[in-house]
């Protein structure tokens, strides 16, 4: 899979996400995910993970 498919994985993931937890009242509404998603990026790249499996 080159970069440009992975791209638009992410983005499609991204938006069907976004449109489910818009309005979750919990605590693990988007900006949450988000926050998690970003920290487990950067985990990801210092160990060397595949970022489409993280």
């Amino acid at each position: 899979m080159d970069k440009k498919e992975i791209e638009e994985i992410i983005k499609k993931t991204e938006s069907f996400v976004k449109e489910t937890f818009h309005q979750e009242g919990t605590g693990h509404d988007w900006w949450h995910i988000h926050r998690v998603r970003n920290l487990a990026k950067r985990i990801a790249q210092e160990e060397g993970a595949d970022i489409l499996v993280v």
